[in-house]
């Protein structure tokens, strides 16, 4: 049985109210319906990374996956999340290689930020959407209460390499003229602004270092 997809687009990210998870938005391309995931901080960066364009020095897990498949001549063609059980999302990440498909179990975190590192859509099975979906007026199904998570049973994380000497670094402020640093001193700010999670201010500096003929990404 074919089932109908739904496209799903990334909305910005917003923090919980106890700080220590992120609330991904799911929403349908054309329509109202969305999908509200708790995820985890350490996904929820690498989410704000991606659809702010940040570029990092160092490739991680998701980069070394799109990496192997370049090298395969294998591509990711979309995303679908395919089963929803007790309030969890089950996803697999759709692959093709020598006209062979093939489908790789996923987390919706690890799968989001996959989609937006190679451009690929996202979709739902049109029941999971009707299933677990909300609009602005509340949950489609009233039924069903538990919060949708995409959380590890044991927390995981990361931790970007801090300055062993952090006297001299200079610290974004609000309404600082960045066209004024170098491109040395805005990397330092990049990379303190994803350290301290100042997202809004990584997207500032990102943007003003692309301005730079001097500026090459790693």
């Amino acid at each position: 049985m074919i089932m109908e997809e739904i496209e799903l687009v990334v909305a910005p990210l917003d923090t919980q109210p106890r700080g220590d998870a992120f609330n991904l938005i799911l929403k349908e391309k054309y329509g109202d319906r969305f999908l509200p995931v708790i995820i985890g901080l350490p996904e929820g960066r690498l989410i704000v990374i991606e659809q702010n364009h940040i570029a990092l020095k160092r490739p991680f897990a998701h980069d070394v996956l799109i990496q192997l498949c370049e090298k395969t001549d294998t591509t990711i063609q979309k995303v679908v999340i395919d089963g929803y059980k007790d309030g969890i999302f089950y996803v697999h990440i759709h692959l093709l290689r020598d006209g062979e498909p093939l489908l790789l179990d996923s987390r919706v975190s690890d799968a989001v930020v996959i989609a937006l590192k190679v451009g690929a859509p996202v979709f739902v099975h049109a029941p999971i959407l009707t299933a677990a979906g909300y609009t602005k007026e509340g949950r489609i199904d009233s039924s069903l209460r538990r919060p949708h998570e995409d959380l590890d049973d044991e927390e995981d994380d990361f931790e970007y390499a801090e300055n062993e000497d952090d006297s001299d670094r200079i610290h974004f402020s609000e309404g600082m003229d960045l066209s004024i640093y170098t491109v040395t001193e805005l990397n330092d700010l990049l990379r303190h602004a994803i350290e301290t999670e100042n997202y809004e201010a990584a997207a500032l500096i990102d943007a003003e270092l692309n301005k730079r003929p001097d500026y090459a990404k790693e």
